[in-house]
């Protein structure tokens, strides 16, 4: 049975040649976009994930408003109040401020071992 339909399905390639060719393209073209869409989630939902901490680990936002009245959000730590704040954040064990500047980032003071 299945020979049959192998042969059927190899009978129709062999004759209609335009139409077996589009369809075989926009099969390939429909694998090779969900392939790389399940990479691309992949590798965002293992990003920084390396660490063993990692849930532990989070980011400290900085959110101004400019005189124009939009809303600024800065991935930087203002003025390192790690140390001087102990009781600022209750579940804040270590602290490492991290400064960036133009496209260099630097550390100040490494509390992370």
């Amino acid at each position: 049975m299945l020979n049959h339909y192998l042969t059927i399905a190899l009978r129709n390639l062999i004759r209609d040649k335009g139409y077996s060719l589009i369809n075989i393209f926009g099969l390939s073209v429909g694998l090779a976009c969900c392939v790389l869409i399940f990479l691309f989630i992949r590798h965002e939902w293992t990003y920084d994930t390396f660490h063993d901490n990692a849930p532990t680990i989070y980011r400290v936002l900085q959110i101004t408003t400019e005189s124009s009245g939009d809303t600024v959000v800065w991935a930087s730590d203002p003025g390192s109040p790690g140390p001087n704040a102990p009781g600022s954040v209750p579940w804040r064990y270590r602290h490492c401020p991290v400064s960036a500047v133009g496209r260099h980032c630097t550390l100040w003071e490494q509390y992370i071992p």
